[in-house]
This record gives C-alpha cells, sequence and structure tokens, in this order.
C-alpha cells in the first residue's frame, strides 16, 4: 500500500477535534492509533486518493466503507486504488458536545487541552487529556461512555452494521473471559474475502502478529450487545419510526424477527433524540405523555388488525 487513511486528534481553540489524513509512515500510523468516539471524516479523503492514483489501505466505520463500496459499485475504474477495506466494530457516535462533556468533567477546558486520547495505556485503556502546562485527567474506558447526556446520531440508532459487514477486515474489543484473564490487550479480527484471508496468513506465517482461532459463537457471545441493538431490534424499532412518520433507511438485509417490544422501541426513539429527558422528571407528567399514549393506542390497534383470523 502507498497509503492508510487515518483520523488523528489535533488540538484547538474549541478543543481536540478528529481530522482525517493519508498516513505515509510507522510514525504517522502510531501517530493516529486508537479510538475515536466522535464524528470522523475519512471519506473526505477519497478525492486526493483518487487524484494521486495510488493503492490505499481504506479504514472508517462500517458506514464510510458502506459508501466506498457504493463508489466502487458505480465507477469500478477506482477500484484498484482501494484493494483493502477496514472497518471498527461500531455502536455508534456522538457528536462533539460528548467529547467537550467529558473533558470538563474531568476538571479541564477543553480549549487548554494540548494532548488527548479516548483510549490507551493498556487494555480496555482510559481516556488521557493534557494541558501545555503539565495539568492531566484521565478516566478509565469504559465508565465514560455511560450516562452520557449527548445522544447517538439518529442514523446511528438506525443502522444494522455494528460488524463491518462489508469491509475485508473488521476489527474490535475482544470481550471475552479467556481474554480478559491474560491480562493482555487482543483486537478480535473477521476476516471477509480472500484477500484478507490471504494477506493476514501471510502476516501470521512471519510472526508478525500472534493469534488465536476465536468461534462465530465467541464473536457473537463478544459483541451480543451491539448485535441486539443493530440487529435482533431494529425490525420493529424501524417499524415503530415509520409508523411515527419518521424516515428510516432502506437495507438489502432481512432482519430478523425483533426481540423487542415497542414500548422498548418507542423508549428509544424519544431518550435517544431528546436529551432533555434525561432530567429527573417522573415521564408521565412530561409534556410527552399525551403523545405516549396516542402512540400506544396505534401500536395496539395495528396489532389487532395484523393478526391472522382465528
Amino acid at each position: 500500500m502507498d497509503g492508510v487513511t487515518v483520523v488523528k486528534f489535533v488540538p484547538g481553540e474549541r478543543g481536540p477535534r478528529t481530522v482525517a489524513v493519508i498516513a505515509t509512515s510507522i510514525e504517522e500510523l502510531r501517530a493516529a492509533q486508537g479510538s475515536k468516539y466522535c464524528p470522523t471524516s475519512v471519506n473526505l479523503l477519497l478525492r486526493d486518493c483518487l487524484r494521486h492514483k495510488r493503492r490505499y489501505l481504506f479504514v472508517g466505520t462500517p458506514c464510510q466503507v458502506g459508501s466506498l463500496r457504493l463508489l466502487l459499485r458505480e465507477r469500478p475504474e477506482y477500484a484498484p486504488y482501494f484493494p483493502l477495506t477496514i472497518a471498527n466494530f461500531c455502536g455508534g457516535y456522538r457528536d462533539f458536545r460528548y467529547l467537550d462533556g467529558m473533558i470538563r468533567e474531568s476538571g479541564l477546558e477543553p480549549a487548554r487541552v494540548s494532548s488527548f486520547r479516548m483510549r490507551g495505556g493498556g487494555w480496555p485503556g482510559s481516556m488521557l487529556a493534557s494541558t501545555a502546562n503539565g495539568e492531566t485527567a484521565t478516566q478509565p474506558y469504559p465508565d465514560y461512555r455511560s450516562d452520557a447526556l449527548v445522544n447517538k446520531q439518529r442514523r446511528c440508532t438506525l443502522c444494522v452494521d455494528g460488524t463491518g459487514l462489508l469491509a475485508d477486515f473488521a476489527c474490535g474489543d475482544a470481550w471475552l473471559d479467556r481474554f480478559r484473564e491474560t491480562g493482555r490487550g487482543w483486537s478480535m479480527i473477521v476476516l471477509r474475502s480472500p484477500e484478507a484471508e490471504g494477506t493476514f496468513a501471510a502476516m501470521r506465517e512471519a510472526g508478525l502478529v500472534t493469534a488465536v482461532d476465536v468461534s462465530l459463537a465467541e464473536l457473537r457471545q463478544s459483541q451480543r450487545f451491539n448485535l441486539d441493538s443493530k440487529i435482533h431490534r431494529q425490525q420493529r424499532r424501524m417499524a415503530l419510526f415509520q409508523l411515527l412518520q419518521q424516515k428510516v433507511p432502506s437495507y438489502d438485509l432481512e432482519l430478523p424477527s425483533s426481540r423487542t417490544s415497542y414500548a422498548a422501541e418507542l423508549k428509544v426513539l424519544i431518550l435517544k433524540t431528546k436529551p432533555f429527558l434525561y432530567a429527573n422528571v417522573t415521564f408521565r407528567r412530561t409534556a410527552l405523555g399525551g403523545f405516549v399514549a396516542r402512540a400506544l393506542r396505534r401500536l395496539r390497534r395495528r396489532s389487532r388488525h395484523a393478526r391472522p383470523a382465528g
């Protein structure tokens, strides 16, 4: 490969922000390593990649890899420039208010931060922010991801790809006891193309990676919360959104019958798209109480009408 699409944190007047760059050296790769639980703009690099007409390893979120696949389907002459793709396992992202709030909760002002990482210092790692005069703040992962007042993007709530279905390689944390007990950091890697299998086999034979096989059942166990939200609950969730006249994506993927209730997905619709409802108020006393009651009545009527005779 002549380059790799990566994202790094850069300090600024508003605080640390993500910047997408094409890495062409080991040093540039290391400068961009680590998770980025906030917006990224890897797809903005495609214009540069196509202009230089070289070979690039495209690394992005599942939806960014999906958009690249769409481009290559429409313009197959670009395919030689992107021989391989890597996607991360993804549960969705929040906007930069989430990142800034996390820094402030740690006792620092985002604008004063000169160095920032989401994760590092071992596995599963920790957030670390530091200033030019030596102040530091840290929070362990994944503790800082819970109870966030800034919600995920609605498009992430309606996404069905948490494991990089369209990428050659898909990578994520190995949340399994047999790996946690080793005291080392392990990544789970899914190989989804002959090219990916051949590349990884060569790396393994050359001793460039330490690898052990995992079963499909272990993969599902490791990513069970993500798969539940993005696969097993989506059929009913999207039906609810459509019932409430909300736009939903169109997928060429057959979703399984939902393991959830309309009431549970209504909670997702409201709580995950209206941050002010995190305030300590009783839900039935809010202005949305009447809306919820009407919506539930419509759902019950629709459910009765959909039942087969007998």
